[in-house]
């Protein structure tokens, strides 16, 4: 099979992790193909170590985390097996990304919790390693998955068949949640649990001093266990060095003595301005918080910072390519 040459696979490490020795690379484009390479590995006693898109950027990318391995290169794997727009469901190959699965519900009443990364990264390769969505944590996307075992025998979970139907979920006992963060087997189709595409989406966007960040965690964490009406995930965070032409630099004016709120309300009218006010209320006692705003995402211009937010309205992930953002 072709696939990576080992030099491309080292230069996709943007983290600048530890180099690693490959033993091999695999490109399978099937499950039957999953199944035979499995075989043979364990028949030769070679280690495997899946990749989906190789964009886990920042954290190894492509790189195995240790020596001797095989890498199984998934991403000719991407295949949408099968779209339930009445139910809210998509069956999807570890090679579909999230511009893929964004495209193909646009316009429908349905969206992708799509992620703040790079458009051409994995669904599943997301979900499985616990990335977070706008809405909500990846793994709670997670409804049902197919994978192959170590014996090259194939296992479905979570009420998806092997036919690749998914039938929502079912009675009995459910391993799904075991492949999450695995070494258990190679994941080739995942049922991923969509979200309804909300009325208004509106764009939470603050800067906070550095010595109000733990107080303005505290009011973030208490508005959100008090039952937040909205969905969203709101993030208390720091700025996050980016790649720019090989280096690694802060964005463009960027003040790192200030942290930042942000996140999406997402809902009816009416949900997002309830959530607005609690909100405000919740933050009342946090300096710098009345600067706190709430932007209607059809309303950002492309010169505001949350412009990139934008991408929720239409439950599409970033345009940038992958080789200028960290994913």
């Amino acid at each position: 099979m072709q696939g990576l040459s080992r030099p491309e696979l080292r230069s996709r490490d943007v983290g600048g992790h530890q180099p690693r020795t490959v033993a091999g690379i695999e490109t399978p484009h099937s499950l039957d193909e999953v199944r035979a390479l499995v075989r043979h590995a364990m028949t030769a006693r070679r280690r495997l170590y899946p990749i989906s898109t190789g964009r886990n950027w920042g954290m190894g990318s492509a790189t195995p985390v240790t020596d001797d391995n095989v890498v199984v290169d998934l991403g000719g794997m991407n295949r949408i097996r099968g779209l339930d727009l009445e139910a809210g469901f998509a069956v999807v190959e570890p090679g579909v990304t999230q511009r893929q699965l964004a495209a193909v519900l646009r316009d429908t009443p349905w969206m992708l919790n799509v992620t703040a990364s790079c458009a051409d990264t994995s669904v599943i390769g997301n979900a499985l390693d616990r990335g977070d969505g706008c809405v909500r944590s990846r793994v709670h996307d997670v409804a049902g998955l197919e994978a192959v075992l170590a014996d090259g025998s194939v296992v479905t979970t979570g009420g998806l068949d092997p036919a690749g139907r998914y039938h929502g979920r079912v009675a009995g006992p459910d391993l799904t949640q075991t492949f999450v963060q695995h070494n258990l087997g190679i994941v080739t189709a995942m049922a991923v649990s969509l979200v309804p595409r909300p009325e208004t989406i509106g764009l939470v966007h603050g800067r906070i001093p550095r010595d109000q960040v733990g107080v303005a965690l505290g009011a973030v964490t208490d508005f959100l266990r008090r039952g937040n009406p909205a969905d969203g995930l709101l993030r208390v965070r720091e700025l996050s060095l980016v790649p720019d032409h090989g280096d690694w630099m802060l964005p463009a004016g960027v003040d790192p003595s200030l942290f930042t709120i942000l996140g999406p309300l997402m809902g009816s009218d009416a949900t997002v301005e309830l959530a607005e006010e609690l909100l405000r209320k919740a933050l009342i006692e946090v300096e710098g918080a009345e600067a706190l705003r709430v932007v209607d995402a059809a309303e950002v211009g492309p010169d505001d910072p949350l412009y990139p937010g934008r991408s929720w309205r239409r439950a599409s992930p970033p345009a940038a390519a992958c080789t200028t953002r960290s994913a």
